[in-house]
């Protein structure tokens, strides 16, 4: 089953409930696909640590597994947020491997 998210509202919407036009219904909003995994709303503001979903190798929550976080992270010794890198930097920073100790 695919659901599609409202950027602006955050209503789901099934596939088959889809007008012509890829806008929500309610507010005219941008609808975007919607990964399985998503739960749709994060009620952290900040958290510590990055996490990738499994299925569409997104940034996610690493609580909730909601995939619209901002993930933010230390380069040259001040942060910034992630979707401004290039892409070879992005792509570092999903492959490194995080360990507990």
């Amino acid at each position: 089953m695919i659901f599609w998210k409202c950027t602006t509202c955050k209503l789901i919407y099934l596939e088959k409930d889809l007008n012509d036009t890829a806008t929500c219904k309610k507010c005219n909003g941008k609808l975007i696909k919607s990964c399985e995994n998503d739960n749709y709303i994060c009620t952290h503001e900040i958290t510590s640590g990055i996490k990738v979903c499994d299925i569409c190798g997104e940034f996610v929550c690493p609580i909730c597994g909601c995939h619209e976080v901002t993930p933010i992270s230390r380069v040259t010794g001040y942060y910034s947020p992630v979707d401004s890198w290039c892409k070879g930097k992005y792509q570092e920073l999903k492959d490194r491997v995080r360990y507990d100790v």
